[in-house]
Parts: structure tokens; sequence; C-alpha cells
């Protein structure tokens, strides 16, 4: 027995006895896409664009174990079909899918009520299972507009209505808006945009075909541009993505001014200018302006646009120019004034442009143009604006020169006050008078000289007036100097010895030498000794060797340097060093010679008798040892007439005193010379009763020279 039930206003219908189906329900809205649960009387949604269609599938699951007949699936209303094919057996934990297509006739929303009826094995309904489909449908609704000014009102546009656009001046520009706007629920495509009509062009257009958003739009300009004063028509055609094209005709007019110009010289009479032609300035000399006041009138029936005003040439200046871009109303006037500075000389030209009306512009600037060359030999090469003037490589040491040949090649005598050659190693060769007046097409050469001091790229300036031209010269390494001949001193000298040395090349030298000759000393003993010097003091002197000579000159007429030869024994080496310039060409090795002091027995200078007494005579030798050593000391007494002396020889050894002489700060400065003082006592009588004493000194290579003294 059956009984329905009417809840919420569905009918539900149940199994009064047996086993009751157990069901499960969820949709999707793609095939193959996630699954949503949908309780009994729950609501599905979709979507579709109008004029298409979307399914929804409704999945029935059976949790239970026996199995049922899917006896039919149906949907009220129109908008939605259901699809799926019945009857079906739904065994014990199988799912069967029932498709419902939802295809609305246009933008809303719609809802159904979908029943999906289960009968068992014998064909009686055991069951009824209601649910709610709400569908929406969704589109594009496109609306275009336009405006001509910004802020201004929005005008529809619609198939065969007419965008005008305002009265233009020819070469000029009107200009409107148009914006497509998206007033339906989905997305809308604008395919393609263009206009027909030689006056019209579109501006700002994005990419198409362009998505137009619901609530969004799209902007793009079309552009009037008049060639002269007639009317011009057009066609704006949109189409978009449903197949629908909006087609509106364009229209404006051009409308022409026609400009006359004039010229005014300063102190003169106004001059009709005609596009194309030249306006022809007065001479003017270097530094000198001349001021031409210049005027458009518009004598036309429009307004006419000056957006354009400008000079091709810096030389021709335009000043007090008016507020551009400007709109000159019929018989108005527009005033300015064009400055010619003259500078550099010749005819200067260039091009006056206003607007779309061009002139031509000459003037003569009166100057002097002074232009150079450089003279090397026979060959004269121009020399470029702003130099350098560069000299051939130059040995350093030697010398070159080129002549700079200055040129007047300007249409005005050029003077020149002032010149100068600044750089290390450049100089001028014959200073002209100053001024210097150069006519018209006249030349004077002026000699460089280059004489480099060092090896590498040297630079300096010529400047004549306000102009400066670089130099630039290079000095290149010399030769190494040749071998040298030592004059005047031999390999061996004596103590206390004044040889005069002199310096012969082997050959002469093709440049100026400079040199140092130098001394040292090597002792054979310890200590140095300072007397060994060049008689002009020091160890060291200058000298010079002038090109193309072999002879050294230490001085104005002086080829030879004496030096003292001391008196310790030792090796005096004398060495040179050449320099050209300030680069050494010194070879190496350096030449040098050795001179040997010669080291042998003590050298006596003199002997004299200092304090005396009745009893004692005291004796004052000097002399010198070369070897810095003195082991005794010899004395021979000579008696006095009538007189005898018991002891007549002497032998001091005087070793320990002369060894701490010599090894003291003070003997340092004296070489090896001394002076020794010796006291003789006289026993058992008068010191009166010696005649004379000799005196002789000795060490380990002998015995001195013998000097005598009178006693009385």
């Amino acid at each position: 027995m059956m009984r329905n039930l009417l809840l919420s206003g569905l009918w539900v219908a149940a199994a009064a006895w047996g086993q009751a189906p157990n069901f499960s329900f969820s949709y999707r809205t793609e095939a193959a896409g996630p699954a949503t649960a949908l309780p009994v009387n729950g609501q599905a949604a979709l979507t579709a664009a109008a004029g298409s269609a979307a399914t929804l599938f409704l999945l029935m699951e059976n949790r239970g174990t026996e199995t049922w007949t899917l006896a039919r699936v149906s949907v009220t209303g129109q908008a939605f079909t259901a699809q799926a094919t019945a009857p079906q057996a739904v065994g014990g934990g199988a799912t069967v899918v029932a498709p419902v297509r939802f295809a609305p006739a246009g933008q809303g929303m719609w809802t159904e009520l979908l029943a999906v009826t289960v009968e068992n094995a014998a064909g009686t309904v055991v069951a009824t299972y209601n649910f709610f489909l709400r569908g929406t449908g969704v589109g594009a609704e496109m609306v275009a507009r336009y405006f001509l000014t910004a802020g201004g009102n929005q005008l529809l546009l619609e198939n065969g209505n007419r965008m005008g656009f305002p009265d233009t001046a020819a070469g000029g520009t009107a200009a409107a808006t148009v914006v497509v706007g998206n007033r339906g629920t989905a997305a809308g495509v604008v395919r393609s945009a263009a206009v027909q009509g030689e006056r019209f062009r579109l501006t700002g257009l994005p990419l198409l075909p362009a998505t137009v958003a619901p609530e969004r739009e799209l902007r793009f300009g079309i552009v009037f541009e008049p060639a002269g004063g007639e009317a011009a028509t057009g066609l704006l055609r949109l189409e978009y993505g449903d197949g629908r094209r909006l087609e509106v005709a364009l229209a404006g007019r051009g409308v022409t001014a026609a400009f006359t110009y004039t010229a005014t010289v300063e102190g003169g009479a106004a001059l009709r200018l005609l596009p194309g032609g030249t306006l022809q300035l007065p001479d003017t000399a270097a530094g000198g302006t001349v001021t031409v006041t210049l005027e458009a009138r518009n004598e036309g029936s429009a307004s006419g646009r000056v957006g354009t005003i400008a000079t091709t040439n810096a030389a021709f200046r335009l000043v007090n120019l008016p507020a551009l871009p400007a709109v000159v109303a019929p018989g108005g006037t527009l005033r300015w004034q064009l400055v010619f500075t003259a500078r550099e000389s010749g005819r200067l030209a260039g091009r006056l442009v206003v607007e779309q009306a061009e002139f031509g512009l000459e003037a003569v600037s009166l100057a002097a143009r002074l232009q150079y060359a450089v003279r090397i030999g026979e060959v004269l090469t121009p020399v470029a604006e702003g130099g350098p003037v560069i000299f051939p490589n130059v040995m350093v040491g030697g010398s070159g020169e080129v002549g700079l040949v200055v040129t007047n090649g300007g249409n005005a005598a050029a003077q020149i006050v002032g010149m100068s050659v600044s750089g290390r190693g450049f100089q001028m060769r014959g200073w002209p008078a100053m001024p210097l007046v150069l006519a018209v097409g006249a030349s004077r050469e002026f000699v460089l000289r280059f004489a480099p001091e060092a090896v590498g790229a040297v630079s300096g300036a010529v400047q004549l007036d306000d102009r400066v031209l670089p130099l630039l010269g290079v000095g290149t390494m010399p030769g190494l100097a040749p071998g040298v001949l030592f004059t005047g001193v031999g390999g061996t000298v004596g103590p206390l010895e004044q040889p005069a040395v002199g310096l012969t090349l082997e050959r002469p030298y093709e440049v100026d030498l400079t040199g140092r000759l130098t001394l040292a000393f090597v002792p054979d003993s310890f200590g140095d000794d300072p007397s060994i010097q060049f008689a002009t003091g020091g160890r060291t002197v200058e000298f010079r060797v002038p090109a193309g000579t072999v002879e050294a000159w230490f001085g104005e007429g002086v080829r030879t340097m004496p030096l003292q030869t001391g008196s310790v024994a030792g090796t005096i080496t004398l060495s040179v060093g050449w320099q050209v310039g300030t680069v050494n060409v010194t070879p190496t090795p350096a030449p040098a010679k050795a001179v040997v002091v010669a080291g042998g027995a003590p050298v006596l200078r003199s002997v004299v008798v200092g304090a005396r007494s009745g009893s004692s005579i005291e004796l004052l030798i000097t002399g010198l040892s070369p070897l810095r050593s003195v082991t005794q000391l010899g004395l021979q007494f000579t008696a006095a007439p009538g007189a005898r002396l018991e002891t007549t020889e002497l032998s001091v050894n005087v070793e320990p005193a002369f060894g701490a002489w010599y090894q003291s700060a003070a003997a340092r400065t004296f070489g090896s010379q001394f002076t020794a003082a010796v006291t003789v006592m006289v026993q058992s009588g008068a010191a009166s009763a010696v005649q004379s004493v000799a005196v002789t000194a000795g060490n380990g290579r002998g015995s001195s020279n013998r000097l005598s003294v009178a006693v009385r």
C-alpha cells in the first residue's frame, strides 16, 4: 500500500514495506571535474552563455545491496532538458550518471525542479528524489559612445549615426575619443576597428581582438586632419565577437588661413618675403650683428596655426619669439626678430622655417681666418683645426725644426699682436716684430725648434693671440757613449802627488755629452784619506764633450782636472758617467781607471829643534807613512868640536805610539802624515856637547830617508 506525503511543496513517495533504496547524490559541471554532494531537495547551480549550452552531470550511487531501476529523470521548464537514458538497472554499489542540459535563451536566471524516480524489480515506484536546478544565463552587451572634448558629453553610437568633427584649420587636427563599454554579464570581444576616409585615422588602438570584461571599457581615438578648406567624409566600422557590426559615418570640414611675410632690416624698408625665396643680409664685420624684424600676417578668412618658427644655422638667432603654438585670427600678425652675428669669414647660409613656409638666409661675415701648415723639408702638410703640430722624432740631445706656415684664408686683413711658445724643449727661432699684419691671402713662416731632454712624448703649445696650437714631439733614445781614454795619470802614483786627469773619447759623439767624473778610494790599511780629492774640492767633477769632438772640458778652456793623491797607500778608482740631457748613456760596465797609491817605507819631510835646555833637546820630526805604520826612529849624534859623546846612536821603538795615533779620530784628517816630538836627555854633560842630530824612520818595508838638524 502506498501513501503520498507533501513536504515543503514537493511530492515524495516512500515505500510502505520492504527494503528501502539507499542512494546518495552528487553532481559535476564538467564530465571529468570534481563532484559536489547534492542532498535531496538541495540545489545545483549551472552557468551558460546566452545562446549556448552547458551540461550538469547528476551522479546517483546505490549504497545498498539490492538492485533498483532508474525509471525516469524529469525536469520542469524549458531551459533545462534531462538527457538520461531510462530505465536503467542500478546494482548494489553501482553509480549511474544522468546528464541535464542547460540552454538559456538570453541573460537571466532560471530555477527548475529535477525529479528522479526509482522502481523495484516489479516496476513499482519505491522512491522519488527531488532537487532544485538554478541556471544562470550570461552574455556580453557591447555599447559604443564617443566624445569630442575631455569631460564633454558622451554620445551614443548606433548603426546609421553620424560622428561630426568641428571645423578644423588646414594642417591642424581635431580628435574624438570612442568608448566601447560592456554592460553585460559576460566578457565581450571587440574583434576589429577601422576607419575609411583619407583625412581620418585611428590612434591609441590596442591590439585586436581585445576582450572587454563586464563593466569595463575599451578606448581609442579618431583624428581628423584636413589638408585644405574642403569637407571630408569617412566611416567608422566596429565588429564584435558575436558577429555584430557597428557602422557610423564620419564628417569634418577644413578651413584655411593665408599668411604673408615681411622682413625689415634695421634702418631699412620692409621687404616682402615669398616662401622659397632668400633673405640677403648686409655684409657684416666679425663680431658685429644685424637685426631683422620679421612679421607673419594672416590675410585669410580662417584662423591659422603657427607651431614652428626656427632657423637651421646658429649664426641666425631668433629672439622675442611669440608663445608657440600660436593661433592667428584673420587679420592678425605675429612679430619677432632675427639677429645675425658675424663670426668666421665667408658666406653663411641657413633656412628660416615658419610652420610650412621656408625661406633662405644668406649673409657675408668679414673676418680673417688663419690657416696653418707644417713644412718639413720641401713637404707642406696642412694642420687640422686645433692642431696638433707634430715634429719628426728627435734623438735626445739633438734638435729638429719645422716651419709653421700661417696663411690668412679669410676675407679681411689679420693682425697678430702676440706670440708665445711653451713646453719643455720647444722654442721659436727668430721672433717676428709685433704686431704682425697678414693681408688677405698672405702667408708668414715661423721656425719652431724641438730639442728633447728626455725619452718619450713631449707636449707644448704655440699661441698666436687667443689661438692655441698644440705641439707634439717625441724624444728617442740616443746611443751609448763611446769608450774613454784617461790621460795625465798612470797606473801608479806616489803619495801627495797632483796629476792632472784628462778624458778623450774613442770617437766623436753626434750630440753634446755631459758627464761626471767620480773618484773612489780603497785604502790598503784601515781608514780613508779625505785629502784624496779633485782640485775643485770633493770627489766628483762635472765636464762636457761638445758634439763632434773627443776631448772633455772641465770648464771654459780647462781640459784637465788635477787631483790630490793623498798620503795613504791604496787604490784610487776614476769612473765616468755619461748623460745626454736627462738620459743616461753610460755603457755597461762604466769606463773606469784604477790608480795605485804606492806604499813603502816612511818618508821624512823635516826635522827641527823644539824646546831645549842644558840637559835636554826636543826634536820635532814630520813625515808620512803610506802604510800607516812607523815602528822605530833612528838618532845619530855628532859631537861638537872639542867635546866627546859616550853615546852617538839611539834606536827608539815607536810602534805603540804610532799605532795609537793612526787609530785615533784626530789622525784621520791627516791621512798618513805625522809630527813626532822626541826629547833627548843628555847625561854627565851639557846638551851643548851635541853638534847635530841625524834622524831616520822605519817600518816593515824599510827605512826612510835621512834628515839632519844642527843643535848648536
